[in-house]
């Protein structure tokens, strides 16, 4: 039975499912088809239908009925019941019934047939839900009585349906189509008779359209797909296609029939959802690599490597940081081709020049190549694959008013992010202002956890991190580096016959000479004890071989005692990618040509 008399609540949005609601625009088609949604909330009682519904059958907004007095006061007296009794019969046995109803419209002046239906749905936690639609069955009915002609019925009952139908003869050419097809493709049947999908869709579409029309003739199978449709006010949707062979009564394939169903709305939201659950997994990653103390650069790699997979529309990317002298400095990229460092003044970027960026919010700028300013703009290197950038989505990144820098993130194709995208840019905002907002602090933390007190040379961990990460990157951008493997030849001679201050001493010694002798951006860290291990960026192997040999010649010395201490040393190299592609890899080489040297320094007649 109806549970006391469910009230109606009128809505801009109805819910289809416990998670999800139609947009008033979609629900503007559907009225104009005679169609209405609703939603019955078994649990609160309920009944959810559309304001523009009610409004169109003079019923005002501001009234507040049950669903029985709605009934009693609206619908034609010999179908009352036959309603009530059936949607008491649904609730029952938990399933629709579909039943045909007259309704009093303008006044009650004139009277509508309507068909009731709907579907009942449980949420994951058991709440019961049901949903449907009121179809305006008038035209059908009047139609049913005064047509003779059968065939004329058949097509006034397929103009009638909402879902685009077609048909094309044997030679592929469109010969019938029904309103729906004719509304979406804004074309009149004349302009559609005796064409083919090659003068209504782009070639790209049309050819995947012809040759499944063509696969079907050749084989006779009721046809399935996924496809895109350029309708005709110029927007593409995601449909699902139906298609089948029609036959003349003699057996003659006279040619193909289809429908489909547009899926857009759906896809988006499935879509949307999916890139909602990776920012989850995303803003994780960033707070376990905050307690594993990574450093900053890392975590932004970190970010941009996942906004790949989050927005796998962009082509390229990169988040630039400004710094004191209004430069823009590149700090992570994917997608251009870049050697070394990057930067430029942002007063010459075309985001400033185009006023692209008045406000934080994040922005897309389309037509990037039609921009006059980017003439002057060295701000969008040359791509990897050497494509041309048409389209940009930026962040800009402020902290009170004072602008910080930019993700960006860009497109070889015209119109390509939308407003899920920027959705997902604005999230990504927030992460970032919240890392440098507090980059102070950070960097504290990381310079007490990633610094060996001792040498001033970078801990194990921070340095193997780096090696991953440059590994990582050195792949992405096709860049070169080397790792060398150091051992002190002489630590424990010292640590035994001096004490192991001379030992501190030694290290100390040969961390502050192998650091003054290799450039700043070039990396040292201490393993532990007396193993060492640098990272040369942007460099060939000849080059860290020739700085090592000339360390080697004049060993670095100390004085401990009056005596006079050096410190000899064995190393070696391994250069990405040719002598390895993997952290493992690069380590196992370059230790076994390290152990190569100890050996032959050792004992030099082997």
């Amino acid at each position: 039975m109806l549970n006391q008399y469910p009230k109606i609540q009128l809505l801009d949005r109805i819910p289809i499912s416990p998670n999800e609601s139609l947009t008033p625009d979609y629900m503007d088609i559907q009225m104009e088809g005679g169609i209405y949604s609703w939603y019955w909330d078994v649990k609160k009682n309920t009944v959810f239908f559309s304001e523009r519904a009610f409004e169109w059958i003079n019923y005002p907004s501001g009234n507040s009925l049950n669903l029985y007095q709605y009934i009693y006061q609206n619908i034609f007296k010999k179908d009352q019941e036959l309603l009530i009794k059936a949607l008491n019969r649904s609730m029952e046995e938990k399933i629709f019934s579909t039943v045909n109803f007259r309704l009093y419209l303008n006044k009650r002046e004139v009277i509508h047939w309507f068909q009731l239906r709907g579907r009942f749905i449980s949420s994951d936690k058991g709440e019961l839900f049901a949903s449907g639609q009121i179809v305006d069955v008038t035209q059908f009915r009047n139609l049913k009585q005064s047509l003779d002609d059968p065939s004329d019925f058949f097509e006034a009952i397929i103009d009638l349906i909402p879902v685009p139908i077609f048909y094309k003869d044997s030679q592929l050419r469109y010969r019938y189509h029904n309103k729906a097809f004719n509304t979406i493709m804004n074309l009149s049947p004349e302009k559609i008779n005796g064409k083919t999908v090659f003068d209504l869709e782009p070639t790209s579409l049309a050819e995947i359209s012809d040759q499944a029309d063509r696969e079907l003739l050749d084989d006779p199978k009721h046809q399935s797909y996924e496809s895109l449709i350029h309708y005709g006010d110029g927007t593409f949707h995601t449909v699902i296609i139906h298609k089948n062979v029609l036959y003349s009564k003699s057996g003659y394939m006279e040619g193909i029939v289809g429908a489909f169903i547009d899926i857009s709305e759906t896809r988006q939201a499935v879509d949307k959802a999916r890139r909602l659950l990776k920012l989850q997994d995303l803003s994780l990653m960033i707070n376990q690599a905050i307690l594993k103390v990574v450093d900053l650069d890392s975590i932004l790699d970190l970010i941009l490597t996942q906004v790949r997979n989050i927005i796998p529309k962009a082509d390229c990317g990169a988040i630039l940081l400004l710094d004191d002298r209004e430069y823009l400095n590149l700090k992570v990229s994917f997608g251009y081709k870049i050697d070394g460092d990057f930067s430029f003044p942002y007063a010459d970027s075309f985001l400033w020049n185009s006023g692209s960026v008045p406000g934080e919010k994040p922005v897309i700028v389309e037509g990037i190549r039609e921009l006059s300013v980017l003439e002057k703009s060295p701000d969008t290197p040359e791509t990897i694959e050497g494509i041309a950038i048409k389209s940009v989505i930026s962040a800009p990144l402020f902290k009170d008013e004072k602008l910080l820098g930019f993700l960006s993130l860009d497109s070889s194709k015209e119109k390509v992010f939308d407003d899920t995208d920027l959705e997902i840019m604005h999230f990504l905002q927030e992460q970032l202002l919240v890392l440098l907002n507090n980059q102070s602090l950070f960097q504290t933390v990381l310079d007490q956890s990633r610094y060996d007190s001792l040498t001033g040379l970078v801990s194990r961990q921070f340095f193997n991190d780096q090696l991953e990460n440059t590994v990582k990157r050195s792949k992405r951008n096709h860049n070169k580096f080397v790792l060398a493997e150091i051992d002190l030849d002489n630590m424990k001679k010292v640590n035994d016959r001096w004490g192991h201050q001379a030992g501190d001493i030694l290290l100390k010694t040969f961390s502050d000479a192998i650091k003054s002798k290799f450039r700043s951006t070039d990396l040292f860290g201490r393993l532990g004890g007396d193993e060492f291990a640098g990272l040369f960026y942007d460099t060939n192997i000849e080059v860290v071989i020739k700085k090592l040999g000339e360390l080697q010649e004049n060993e670095p010395c100390f004085d401990f005692n009056g005596e006079s201490l050096s410190c000899p040393f064995s190393y070696g190299l391994s250069e990405y990618p040719n002598n390895g592609k993997s952290v493992d890899e690069l380590s196992r080489n370059a230790d076994n040509k390290m152990y190569e040297m100890k050996r032959k320094r050792k004992n030099p007649r082997e």
